[in-house]
Formats: C-alpha cells, sequence, structure tokens
C-alpha cells in the first residue's frame, strides 16, 4: 500500500450492471494533482462515493490490483504552502488578482463553446430532457435547463481537457501509450490505421 497526497482535480461516478444480479450500481473514483503537477492515476473507491470533493486537498491510501489502483482510504490534508489553491482555481492557473490567467480562459471559453454546440446538438435530435410546455413558465424553464446543461457541460469539458482523463477512461485506452512527458502519443501502426478504412 503507498500513501499519496494532492488535490482533488477529477471525481467521476459511471453506471456498472452486475453479471451476477443484473442490477446498475454507481462506482466511484478520482484522480489527484500530485504537488509535482503530476496527475496520479485513476484510483478506482468502488460502489462508496468517496467523502471529498474537487479542490480539497487529501491524503490518499491506495493499492494496485493489476492495471488498477484501488482508493483505501482518503482523509483531508494540508496541502503544502505553494499548493495552496485560491478558491476554485488550481494555483499555477491564477494571477496575482485572483483572475484565471490566460490558459485557464482559453481552455475554458473552447470548453463553453464546445458545451454550447453539444447541447444544441442534443436539442436538434431530440435528445436532451427539457421542459415541453408553451406557457410562459414552460419557457422561463426550459431557458434555465438548457443554461444548467451548457454550465454542467462546460466544466466537464474543462476538467476532460485538464485532468486528460479521456486517455484513460475510453474503452481502447489500453491500446495507446501516452508518454510519461505529456507529449503526443504515437501513431498507430499501418495495420491498425487500415482498419475500417473502406467503412
Amino acid at each position: 500500500m503507498s500513501t499519496i497526497k494532492g488535490e482533488v482535480a477529477f471525481f467521476d461516478s459511471r453506471d456498472v450492471k452486475s453479471k451476477r444480479t443484473g442490477k446498475t450500481y454507481k462506482a466511484y473514483s478520482i484522480k489527484l494533482k500530485l504537488d509535482d503537477g503530476q496527475f496520479s492515476p485513476k484510483l478506482d473507491a468502488g460502489f462508496d462515493p468517496p467523502k471529498v470533493n474537487k479542490g480539497d486537498y487529501v491524503e490518499a491510501d491506495i493499492e494496485q490490483d493489476g492495471q488498477y489502483w484501488k482508493l483505501k482510504a482518503v482523509n483531508p490534508a494540508t496541502p503544502p504552502a505553494a499548493a495552496r489553491p485560491v478558491q476554485g482555481i488550481p494555483q499555477q492557473e491564477a494571477s496575482g488578482d485572483g483572475a484565471a490567467d490566460r490558459q485557464t480562459q482559453i481552455v475554458l471559453q473552447h470548453s463553453q463553446e464546445m458545451a454550447i454546440a453539444e447541447v444544441a446538438l442534443l436539442l436538434e435530435h431530440d435528445a436532451l430532457p427539457v421542459s415541453a410546455a408553451a406557457t410562459a413558465a414552460g419557457k422561463a424553464k426550459r431557458y434555465a435547463e438548457i443554461h444548467a446543461a451548457i454550465d454542467k457541460l462546460t466544466v466537464q469539458r474543462f476538467f476532460d481537457v485538464v485532468t486528460a482523463r479521456l486517455l484513460d477512461e475510453v474503452a481502447d485506452a489500453g491500446d495507446v501509450q501516452v508518454p510519461v512527458d505529456g507529449g503526443i502519443p504515437p501513431k498507430a501502426d499501418a495495420a491498425a490505421q487500415a482498419v475500417g478504412a473502406d467503412d
């Protein structure tokens, strides 16, 4: 068992269906941003949500189980002085006046644009549940629902970029070796590229 410390940068849940009972359960996981600026691997917390929130600085007991890392225990901790965040903004992304730096603003703006495009696509294909009432109250409710969806997706897309979680959350992540220095993964070999080329 190992102990690591860092800020909770990623907190996720996903539905898991039991092969034995057929019931669906929520499985939880977190990722920490360590003191050296690197991100921990995904830490599987099982079916009980860990009592932490994004931005919390914690000490986590972890254990490797094959290719996965299990979160055995997590407790609040005091961050080193240099790593203490400005409220809601990671330390490396804050400027002297408490505003997000230019890079953070760019990523956030792009995340919002992607969220707006995604919500528009969902609405176009009737895939976003919104109030259908034609009354003034129904319109006001739709307005609030659409804005809430954009805000939620903006934050989700922002953390997708900041934590690079999609690199190890997608089903075929094991097929791609991501360089330790954070560079661009190598191209797939020619045989792999040919698969589905004529689809």
